[in-house]
């Protein structure tokens, strides 16, 4: 049901309904990810609140608070994945950091940081391609998402 959903939305290219299939079916036994909440009120006051300021520090705190807003997981299951991937990037283990946001993605795919992190790892292995797929869904899902536009 919910890959339907995900392809009525345009979330899912041709082809991709196996591949998605799949990912739902390797992933954790969790129960179902939550829909992320609505951030885009949130997101609007942040960026027009960017727009209007000459001050590089409140520049660089309105930054950091849409980080914060766009990191947020949808539940506990979502946020140890994410974090874990993070981690791994951190670590520069960008294969282990892959496999977590693949399980991220597949566990949450409303989630549009999960594509986000996904894309960037995917661009730091130069898949330029599969990274650009991750960024349109990230944008599609959370079309306020500066970071996945700048990608």
């Amino acid at each position: 049901m919910r890959t339907l959903d995900l392809r009525a939305r345009g979330l899912i290219l041709p082809g991709m309904r196996y591949a998605v299939l799949l990912a739902f079916l390797a992933a954790p036994a969790f129960a179902a990810c939550p829909a992320p909440e609505d951030t885009s009120r949130e997101m609007l006051n942040l960026i027009a609140r960017a727009n209007d300021t000459d001050n590089r520090n409140e520049g660089r705190r309105l930054s950091n608070a849409m980080w914060e807003v766009w990191l947020r997981a949808p539940d506990e299951g979502a946020q140890a994945a994410r974090d874990a991937g993070l981690q791994r990037r951190e670590a520069y283990d960008f294969a282990g950091a892959l496999k977590e946001f693949d399980r991220l993605a597949a566990y949450c795919p409303l989630y549009a940081e999960g594509f986000n992190q996904r894309a960037f790892i995917r661009f730091l292995q130069e898949d330029y391609e599969k990274a650009l797929v991750d960024l349109d869904v990230a944008i599609k899902l959370s079309p306020y998402h500066v970071a996945a536009q700048a990608g």
